[in-house]
């Protein structure tokens, strides 16, 4: 994961660099008041390995939490040359936990919806931006039946919701006055813990972050 999120940022780097060097637009038309809406696809990077290495006393060195892919959309406004603020909803694709003694174990699915604060530098037709927002985040972990071991093992789900924060960094490459291309990198963390008592797995989950790297594009009124 580590290795993946260098390379994004090295990516996410040189693209800038090599677009603020060859762009020759202006300005004008680019950064106009106005609001707008934006899809995505996501890529998430899991951070919580840690929290799950011991999940129902099961063999710390053999656990596994998978990534995950989704989609995200936004509906914000321009204030500003310089500033926006926006809603943005994502949608996490199953996660799943597993290990080389039962295989996979439980299931867990993410949605955040947060009020964001986008910071640009308004270079033309290329604009990158810091990110900050915060909001509320529902999660939901399913643990699977397992009828072979002993003493045998009953599934059941847990669910909750608590503060969300995003913060990173991101790149907008206008096509038109209307039209951009959107690149970005943010992490998320949240306050949820989920314990899932109606189950044999009777251990609280918390610190459940990510990085969610993302492409999609925008489109302004």
């Amino acid at each position: 994961m580590r290795s993946f999120t260098h390379r994004f940022l090295l990516i996410l780097a040189s693209t800038l660099a090599g677009l603020l060097a060859t762009s020759t637009a202006t300005a004008e038309g680019f950064d106009e008041r106005g609001f707008y809406v934006g899809v995505s696809g996501v890529y998430s990077a899991t951070l919580f390995q840690e929290e799950v290495l011991s999940y129902g006393g099961l063999p710390s060195e053999l656990a596994q939490v998978s990534d995950s892919k989704g989609a995200s959309a936004r509906l914000g406004y321009r204030l500003m040359s310089w500033i926006a603020l926006e809603v943005q909803y994502e949608w996490l694709d199953t996660i799943e936990f597993s290990n080389a003694t039962l295989g996979q174990f439980a299931e867990y699915d993410p949605q955040t919806v947060t009020a964001n604060v986008k910071l640009f530098l308004p270079t033309g037709s290329l604009q990158p931006y810091l990110l900050v927002g915060a909001g509320v985040g529902f999660w939901k972990l399913d643990t699977l039946d397992f009828s072979g071991t002993v003493p045998p093992v009953t599934g059941g789900q847990s669910s909750g919701e608590g503060f969300t924060g995003r913060a990173g960094l991101g790149l907008n490459l206008h096509l038109t006055e209307h039209v951009a291309l959107n690149l970005e990198g943010v992490g998320v963390l949240n306050t949820t813990t989920l314990d899932p008592n109606d189950t044999d797995f009777d251990k609280t989950l918390g610190n459940l972050y990510y990085f969610a790297f993302s492409a999609g594009v925008t489109y302004r009124f």
